[in-house]
């Protein structure tokens, strides 16, 4: 039988020792086992350092890289310098997935021919009373970039994509200091071919340390700078939503 194709995992964190290691063991322990785990520790203080440099003596699977503190973008592109799979995937040293999630989204990719495989997901944690699955609905279709003009429509965590998109897109735009997934989906999704998975695969966790989604100031801003700067780029792409529609985006 043709061996299955590697998925790289890349994973920023930065003081997360009392998550880490859940995170690292929900993508160790997925059904679809032909994976690398790139962990970069974005400049931890805490014992996160310790936890996965233990985690990668029991599991080759594991490689830690270590730099200064940049910042989640900087931390997931260097990443994917080091990535060797035909497929990637980004979870945060926070969060983690179902056992089925790469199984699933793999799956999909290869029987639709899409560039990028999106799922459904659950908060969890601080202040989420439990949370309430979410699953996206399906945003193929002929109002596609309209769709995701208007908004950043699945999670980092609950995608799964071919490198070559992600390489062709030039990675993660290091400007942005949040936000910089919705940029990502924006660039890449706009003009290829994605897939939906409707089922709970990923899961978001709330928690005291510090988030991305916490400064919702800083989320605003960069959401409608990167809407600016896509609608600048893509004229001819967003002509039809109309400048009426485009406005209540932004404003």
């Amino acid at each position: 039988m043709k061996p299955k194709p590697l998925i790289s995992v890349i994973m920023p964190c930065f003081n997360n020792s009392a998550t880490v290691k859940r995170s690292v063991s929900s993508v160790l322990d997925q059904s679809y086992d032909t994976i690398e785990v790139i962990l970069v520790d974005d400049g931890s203080t805490d014992y996160s350092r310790e936890i996965v440099f233990g985690l990668r003596d029991k599991d080759s699977r594991l490689k830690v890289i270590t730099q200064a503190n940049q910042g989640p973008g900087p931390a997931r592109n260097h990443g994917l310098k080091d990535a060797r799979g035909e497929f990637v995937a980004f979870l945060d040293a926070d969060d983690y997935w179902d056992a089925d999630c790469l199984y699933k989204l793999h799956a999909a990719l290869m029987d639709s021919g899409a560039d990028l495989a999106y799922c459904g997901w659950q908060n969890t944690g601080e202040n989420t009373k439990g949370g309430v699955p979410f699953i996206p609905p399906d945003y193929a279709g002929v109002e596609k970039v309209e769709l995701l003009l208007g908004g950043c429509r699945w999670s980092i965590h609950a995608a799964l994509t071919r490198m070559t998109a992600v390489d062709e897109v030039g990675g993660f735009d290091e400007r942005w200091t949040s936000c910089m997934d919705y940029d990502l989906w924006l660039r890449m999704a706009s003009t290829r071919k994605i897939v939906r998975v409707p089922e709970v695969l990923a899961y978001y966790v709330h928690h005291e340390g510090e988030q991305i989604t916490k400064n919702r100031l800083r989320g605003a801003v960069n959401h409608w700078r990167i809407q600016l700067e896509f609608i600048r780029r893509n004229r001819d792409l967003v002509k039809r939503i109309g400048k009426k529609t485009q406005g209540a985006y932004l404003w």
